[in-house]
């Protein structure tokens, strides 16, 4: 029993370090590259460090916006605009709970809980999130949700 308890202790001091977001990465080299992308644009969406997420993002960047109805598209020049303005706006926020990354470390689908009022919805709003990495930066990125 007491062994039972300390694993679970150590579980939870680890899940809370990471802050509670579940991670399924593969053992290998392109996906282990892949997440450390992945944690700097978590680090930079909590930190609402708009310069550190803009640097993840290739310039060819295509960044998709798909509520149930429409798919919106966006360019990384359109982005540089909008994510500052966006991450400084408090009321702005997404949350992180899980993330998957694929073997060959090119596609990772998050899943996040996000609140955006002036545009979106006043409520936490579930959504998965696609990224498309090459070389290092995010060329694709795909945000499924439905509007409330």
């Amino acid at each position: 029993m007491k062994k039972l308890f300390l694993l679970t202790f150590f579980f939870a001091i680890a899940l809370s370090a990471c802050g509670g977001i579940e991670a399924t990465v593969p053992d290998n080299t392109y996906a282990k590259e892949t997440q450390q992308i992945v944690e700097k644009w978590i680090a930079a969406n909590q930190n609402r460090d708009a310069e550190a997420l803009m640097s993840l993002y290739s310039t060819d960047l295509s960044f998709v916006e798909c509520n149930g109805a429409t798919c919106d598209v966006s360019t990384y020049a359109e982005l540089d605009y909008g994510v500052p303005l966006d991450l400084s706006r408090p009321e702005y926020k997404v949350e992180v709970h899980s993330y998957f990354v694929t073997d060959v470390g090119v596609y990772v689908s998050i899943q996040v809980t996000f609140q955006d009022p002036e545009y979106i919805s006043r409520n936490s709003t579930p959504a998965t999130i696609i990224l498309e990495i090459h070389n290092g930066l995010i060329t694709k990125e795909t945000w499924y949700y439905i509007k409330i």
